[in-house]
């Protein structure tokens, strides 16, 4: 890499990006709902998207994982690092190629009068991230609402 291109990889990271966001409400206090999120080993029973979650070294920031996602029928396996592990309020990892295309995965708990409020979102950012179709977005949104929903089912069972 020759120090010109160095020099314009930040530059392509910053102005490329797109963000997708869902959120659910939990009849639940955050810390019911944290516990389901760091248990990653039951992630297989509920999550139909991340269908393992393997962190080795702990859920800890700066410590890696590895996920094996499931997404329109093709298993994808990724290494992530986690960004932030904040008791019943935020779980955050990051995973990608810098400067072509990362995401920043996190969800974030908020207590609310009647349980819990859920915002789960991912921002991917690096220059191949403008060229991610809109429909391609438009079905990975609606995977991240479908597990939203599949982990209230699991805790909230009929």
């Amino acid at each position: 890499m020759t120090p010109a291109s160095t020099s314009r990889q930040p530059n392509c990271k910053l102005r490329a990006m797109f963000t997708l966001e869902s959120s659910l409400s939990f009849p639940l206090p955050p810390d019911r709902v944290w516990q389901a999120l760091v248990d990653t080993r039951q992630y297989s029973l509920w999550n139909p998207l991340i269908r393992k979650f393997d962190a080795p070294a702990g859920l800890a920031p700066g410590k890696p994982a590895h996920l094996q996602v499931k997404l329109w029928g093709t298993s994808w396996r990724f290494r992530v690092t986690m960004l932030e592990v904040s008791h019943a309020r935020r779980l955050a990892w990051r995973g990608g190629v810098t400067g072509c295309l990362t995401g920043e995965h996190e969800f974030l708990l908020y207590a609310e009068a009647n349980g819990t409020r859920l915002v789960h979102r991912e921002v991917f950012r690096g220059v191949l991230s403008r060229f991610v179709p809109l429909n391609l977005q438009q079905s990975l949104e609606k995977q991240y609402a479908m597990m939203d929903h599949a982990l209230h089912r699991y805790l909230l069972p009929l």
